[in-house]
């Protein structure tokens, strides 16, 4: 039976840390120890620690700022961005299967809107259907459908929900422009241009009407459109 490699020092390093972030030690804005404190409370190198320093600011957890030190960050997001765009890329560009999973997050958000959201909150959704139908370009109204749907999964009020689908609609803008400079002819199909702000429509009413099942319904249509 071949033996397990033992953690190197940088991954002791990482791991200890996640370990004070989860219990409290260390929270978001906290600067860390410098190098050489953080050597001698985790009794290895400073090779070691710029390794941990390097990889954790890689992925958006550590933060390094020019004269201050080092300080733990949120900034995960890009990271993600990252990772979904490789295994986009290792996956040979599957759309499909990326809008699906596109879709499960925001059904997942719509189900907790439906459930907690405000009269109000719901309500205001409103504007970013008006901002989609007032768009007077392409890439605009590119922008605005994202801002739209973005918009339903911040309401959720989910960190993970809204976290992914940032990352999932940086990457899919071009896409979706694409998409819709090809639906609408450039934008002067005008009954191509009203179809998709229909779809947007009825997803909202379904929202309104707290009706998950019809909700689902019409974004899956929707999703639909732009695979």
């Amino acid at each position: 039976m071949e033996k397990e490699s033992e953690p190197k020092g940088y991954q002791i390093i990482i791991s200890e840390l996640q370990k004070m972030l989860a219990n409290g030690e260390l929270k978001c804005g906290d600067k860390l120890p410098s190098e050489r404190n953080m050597t001698t409370l985790f009794h290895l190198s400073r090779t070691s620690v710029r390794e941990a320093l390097r990889a954790m600011e890689m992925i958006g957890i550590v933060e390094k700022r020019h004269g201050e030190g080092n300080y733990i960050v949120n900034n995960a997001e890009s990271s993600l961005t990252d990772v979904l765009s490789i295994m986009l890329i290792l996956n040979d560009g599957a759309l499909d299967e990326f809008m699906e999973f596109r879709k499960w997050i925001e059904l997942g958000a719509v189900k907790s809107v439906i459930a907690s959201s405000s009269e109000e909150e719901i309500l205001s959704l409103d504007e970013k259907l008006s901002a989609y139908a007032d768009s007077s370009s392409v890439h605009e109204r590119t922008l605005k459908d994202i801002d739209f749907h973005k918009a339903i999964v911040c309401l959720s009020g989910n960190p993970f929900f809204i976290s992914i689908f940032n990352a999932i609609s940086a990457l899919a803008v071009n896409h979706l422009e694409t998409i819709i400079q090809r639906l609408t002819s450039d934008g002067k199909d005008s009954a191509k241009v009203d179809s998709i702000y229909q779809e947007h429509e009825m997803i909202l009413n379904a929202i309104k009407k707290r009706d998950y099942t019809m909700a689902e319904r019409f974004l899956d249509y929707h999703i639909q459109t732009f695979t």
